[in-house]
């Protein structure tokens, strides 16, 4: 099949020799009508292959969020393991701030222990210490209320691991134009 320009450079000949150009119209017609469904073929087949692209995009973005929701599902099912001990503990844990209490009823202080020994030396034994509770390395003494902060912090954290929940949420995605719609 020739081309749009061969077939109209034809048709100018012809009507210079006043030849009759009818089979040559159908030609360039038949030509037209072939580019136009070549042209008109390429744009559907790009708008197929966008529409491919998209679907495989939310098939991707659906396995994503499979992904997200068995990962949920199994750190709640830990979570419900994980808050039982926990629970247990803050029963156990809540004599300790009572029981922290005496800890300190004697002594609660370097400078309540030094004003209430002054002027007993040599009174005591040699060997004599003072006891206080301290956190880690013995840097900081004189933790007054940490067995409460203790059970705060346990009693925030079954809070917290109660309260997580999975929750499904409908995003708000915009609608592709679809050119053919």
């Amino acid at each position: 099949m020739r081309t749009i320009p061969e077939i109209r450079k034809a048709i100018v000949q012809a009507m210079e020799a006043g030849q009759g150009i009818a089979e040559l119209e159908a030609e360039l017609k038949e030509a037209r009508l072939a580019e136009q469904t070549d042209k008109e073929v390429k744009e559907l087949a790009e708008i197929a292959s966008t529409r491919l692209q998209t679907r495989e995009k939310a098939d991707h973005i659906v396995i994503k969020a499979n992904t997200q929701r068995e990962a949920i599902k199994a750190f709640l099912q830990q979570r419900n393991e994980a808050i039982v001990p926990l629970r247990k503990a803050i029963d156990k844990a809540k004599e300790l701030p009572k029981m922290e209490e005496a800890c300190y009823a004697e002594f609660h202080d370097g400078f309540y222990t030094g004003a209430t020994i002054r002027g007993l030396d040599g009174q005591l034994p040699a060997d004599f210490t003072v006891p206080y509770l301290e956190i880690g390395d013995g840097t900081k003494r004189q933790v007054y209320d940490v067995a409460k902060e203790i059970f705060y912090y346990l009693q925030c954290a079954n809070g917290l691991l109660s309260a997580l929940h999975i929750l499904e949420t409908k995003p708000v995605a915009t609608v592709a134009k679809d050119p053919y719609d």
